[in-house]
């Protein structure tokens, strides 16, 4: 996620020309969720743990750029851009002697047509009230602020 905020921090985030959607977790309900399943051990349940909204990269830049009080600009590139900025990161990042942050497992992933599930029951029945990204979001922000990663 970081990186998301990164781009809306820039004023420029980038989307692909194909619209993505993914579903997203805020941590603190992972946890829940997981408490949630230890108590009910031997269920023998598979869960789905997201909020059960599914969101576009446009949604989350732009429900970003709120939470941050920012102006962006939403740029579109086609996918081959991501592999070649994948490709450049890790051949750049190798000279230095490190690991890439972004590299072309990353785009891969980045670039599936969706990160999405639905399972209405999870939050029930691992009572976990799922927190919005907007709320999560915020909450992110400001943590990212306090202790100057933005």
């Amino acid at each position: 996620m970081f990186s998301f905020f990164q781009f809306v921090n820039s004023g420029f985030p980038i989307v692909t020309f194909k619209e993505r959607r993914i579903c997203l977790t805020f941590v603190k309900d992972v946890a829940k969720a997981v408490a949630g399943a230890i108590a009910s051990v031997g269920d023998g349940k598979t869960y789905f743990i997201a909020e059960e909204k599914d969101y576009s990269w446009r949604d989350m830049y732009e429900i970003l750029a709120l939470v941050m009080n920012k102006k962006i600009t939403v740029l579109k590139a086609p996918d081959a851009v991501f592999y070649l900025a994948a490709f450049v990161s890790e051949k750049f990042n190798a000279l230095l002697g490190r690991d890439a942050v972004f590299n072309r497992q990353k785009a891969e992933e980045l670039l599936q047509d969706a990160w999405t599930c639905s399972d209405e029951n999870s939050g029930n029945d691992l009572n976990v009230e799922f927190t919005d990204f907007f709320s999560g979001a915020k909450i992110t922000y400001n943590w990212y602020r306090e202790n100057g990663w933005l």
